[in-house]
């Protein structure tokens, strides 16, 4: 077990785990389902200057509820993740962006969609997103 340098709070490295019995939501960015992705406390993954993730998404819009006349949030399915050299990033995701063209694809806004193609270039590998599906409050 360790202990969380934010909260005080224990969990297990080893299985990515952290006990929120005791921890404050504000100490780190982990959800409450032992989700650490991008969480600077307990994130295994150390981000590098020389490696730079060109990530290919899907995005679209999903529908979140009837609530005040219903309510839509973004989501995102990872395609590809490739790992390359900070370097060749640019030149890997024009040649991404090529061959995931967009024309012809109508917008998320629009009933008729079925997604965009969205090429980014992020310090650490791409996740389909959102983690968890969005509650209205």
């Amino acid at each position: 077990m360790s202990t969380c340098r934010g909260c005080g709070g224990t969990f297990d490295a080893s299985r990515d785990e952290h006990d929120f019995a005791e921890c404050e939501r504000e100490a780190c960015s982990c959800t409450e389902e032992g989700d650490t992705y991008g969480c600077r406390l307990h994130d295994p993954y150390k981000p590098s200057d020389a490696v730079r993730f060109v990530n290919i998404y899907l995005h679209d819009r999903a529908y979140g509820g009837p609530e005040e006349g219903g309510w839509w949030y973004d989501v995102g399915e990872l395609l590809e993740s490739h790992a390359v050299p900070s370097s060749e990033a640019e030149a890997l995701a024009a040649a991404k962006e090529q061959e995931f063209s967009n024309e012809g694809r109508r917008p998320v806004s629009s009933v008729l969609s079925e997604g965009i193609y969205i090429v980014r270039i992020d310090e650490r590998p791409g996740r389909n997103y959102p983690a968890r599906r969005p509650r209205y409050e």
